[in-house]
């Protein structure tokens, strides 16, 4: 029976979740059950008999075996878990691992044993330790956070936690917080918005409030933004409040304000001033240009001396262009000061630009604009001041292209609806960045070209102010170098003068003969181009114009132009110009701009359609 009953507790036992190790007086091991074998990876049969040691790693070995002699000697009947420290364990394949041990004396067949049962807890000690360094991780960033963080709880409003930079803004210990009602954070002004606003945000939601005080602990007000979120923390859900110092902006928004307020008041000062002395200067001003023209028309009788007629007129030219200067500048004024009143009123599209072209009708300009209107429209502007933006726009055309040379002012519609008037002349040019120096006051292209060709800069700001008032604008197309000129680059052979005599005779180098192809079809583009082109040019026209179109023969009389007008090209004319192309000997990527694939064919010959954005599309089948 006794026999029996040993059996049954040595199988009990063996069913343990836990290893149970029975160790001898001699600290050999008598009994080794299942689950240890699992544990350390041998089996029965190879530890039964063996030392102690063969479990556990070398630098143990010495202080357990100290242990067990100290409880062999104690004569206690037991030790548990949780009495125990923690001990190291050697797997069957020399790894260690942390296990929980309990010892106690019990005698199997006879024999007194000691028995130790373990319990591994690597993967809670490596669990644990993960957490720690987690929980590290997150306290370390925390710490580190320049922004004030505080942990509120979602029902109760108690703060739980709150990071350093939390004590900085609030001028107080992080763990001062703890415990208090978050609402105790913010001023009176603005504690029931801002609670107010937590508690009607959604779970999933972050509340942002840009600009909201906090309460600090001496009772001072400070600036901030709050985000808010709401979080999960196992059954309890928390609100993560962070709380960024804005005074600094704050000081740079006011810093700026007085900047913005203070140059207000500069700049009104200044247009005042401008305006009070160019009145002033107006008055005697107006003396010297009547009495300069009274004396220059000699209305009271001959001077005496034909030199005192050219002095007048000197004298009355510059009062006229000092009388210019002061008008720009009183415009300038009134715009600087937003005293410009507008008086919009429908006015017809053809009136105003005849107008604009019959101011320059008589004098040294005449005959220099040409007015291509192709459709005519009521405008509800203000005529008046959209007459002066188009004459300083003209005036500067005349100005700054060559004598005789023709300025054109039209009309243009595009896609999205918009009109635009347009004058286009053949001017000298522009680079990029005297195309940013234009508009700004006094700002001409450069210094040259106030000595060239005089002015004072301010003709071209007056006119996009005067443009922005009527809610337009001026957009400039600056040609660096225009096709005729580039043309005679390319086309001039060393040694070539046009002026020399024997040039002028036929004899000596001679220019490459020029073609051009005008494939527009617009009203008044062979006229440009029998003003444009050089002589004995070859001018191909395959452009198909439905409208009427004028032009002035004595232009390609005088260079013998050669005009051919043509219905299109031939098949060996395509097959040559091809050939040219792909063997290099024509540059053809300045017309290229568009490329499609076979699939964007059909959209190319709608975008064809509109000759301010393209001119040639290219179709690559390979798209």
């Amino acid at each position: 029976m006794k026999q029996r009953t040993s059996d049954i507790a040595v199988e009990i036992l063996h069913h343990l979740a836990e290893a149970v190790i029975g160790i001898d007086e001699g600290h050999s091991i008598r009994f080794f059950n299942r689950s240890a074998e699992a544990i350390f990876g041998f089996s029965r049969e190879e530890v039964v008999g063996q030392s102690l040691d063969i479990l556990l790693p070398d630098t143990q070995r010495a202080r357990h075996a100290k242990a067990i002699d100290a409880f062999s000697q104690s004569g206690e009947p037991s030790r548990y878990m949780n009495d125990r420290a923690l001990i190291t364990g050697r797997r069957r394949s020399g790894a260690l691992f942390h296990a929980e041990a309990s010892i106690l004396r019990t005698s199997l067949a006879g024999t007194p044993l000691m028995v130790a049962i373990l319990r591994d807890v690597t993967e809670r000690i490596e669990a644990d330790r993960k957490l720690r360094l987690a929980e590290a991780r997150q306290r370390a960033i925390l710490s580190a956070a320049p922004d004030a963080i505080v942990l509120v709880d979602a029902d109760s409003g108690t703060i739980l936690d709150a990071n350093q930079a939390s004590g900085c803004l609030l001028r107080c210990a992080p763990d001062d917080l703890v415990g208090l009602h978050h609402g105790a954070l913010y001023p009176a002004t603005e504690r029931d918005r801002i609670l107010q606003a937590l508690a009607q945000c959604a779970e999933n939601e972050t509340l942002v409030l840009h600009d909201t005080q906090v309460r600090r602990r001496d009772g001072e007000t400070w600036p901030v933004e709050i985000a808010a979120s709401r979080a999960a923390m196992g059954d309890q859900q928390a609100w993560i409040c962070f709380y960024r110092d804005i005074a600094h902006h704050k000081e740079r928004e006011s810093a700026h304000q007085r900047a913005r307020t203070e140059a207000d008041a500069a700049n009104r000062a200044k247009s005042a001033f401008l305006a009070h002395v160019s009145h002033e200067l107006r008055t005697p001003l107006n003396a010297i240009i009547g009495f300069s023209d009274m004396l220059r028309t000699s209305l009271f009788g001959p001077l005496g001396n034909s030199r005192y007629e050219d002095y007048a007129t000197y004298i009355n030219d510059a009062g006229q262009h000092l009388l210019t200067l002061i008008n720009d500048v009183l415009e300038l004024s009134r715009l600087d000061n937003n005293n410009l009143t507008i008086n919009r009123q429908p006015t017809a599209l053809s009136d105003l630009v005849a107008f604009c072209a019959r101011a320059f009708a008589n004098g040294a300009e005449s005959g220099r604009v040409e007015v291509q209107l192709g459709f005519d429209e009521r405008l509800d502007i203000d005529p008046r001041l959209i007459r002066q933006v188009l004459l300083n726009l003209l005036s500067n055309a005349l100005k700054y292209s060559d004598a005789g040379s023709m300025v054109v002012i039209d009309a243009v519609r595009a896609p999205d609806g918009d009109l635009g008037i347009r004058v286009a002349d053949r001017g000298i040019g522009m680079s990029t960045d005297q195309v940013a120096r234009l508009f700004q006051p006094f700002g001409q292209a450069d210094s040259s070209i106030s000595r060239r060709f005089g002015g004072t800069g301010l003709g071209t700001t007056i006119a996009r102010q005067l443009a922005e008032q009527m809610g337009a604008d001026i957009v400039l197309d600056p040609k660096v170098e225009g096709p005729y000129a580039r043309w005679t680059k390319e086309a001039t052979p060393e040694g070539y003068d046009p002026e020399n005599i024997m040039t002028l005779l036929g004899m000596g180098p001679k220019m490459r003969p020029g073609v051009v192809f005008e494939c527009v079809g617009v009203p008044g583009v062979i006229q440009q181009i029998f003003e444009g082109a050089p002589r004995f040019a070859r001018v191909v026209v395959v452009g198909v114009c439905m409208e009427q179109d004028r032009f002035e023969p004595f232009f390609g009389i005088n260079k013998e132009l050669n005009v051919q007008f043509v219905l299109g090209y031939t098949p060996e004319e395509f097959a040559l110009t091809l050939h040219h192309l792909a063997e290099g000997k024509i540059d053809g990527s300045p017309l290229v701009t568009g490329k499609v694939g076979v699939e964007g064919v059909k959209d190319a010959f709608t975008e064809l359609g509109n000759p301010e954005k393209h001119a040639k599309i290219l179709v690559e089948p390979w798209r």
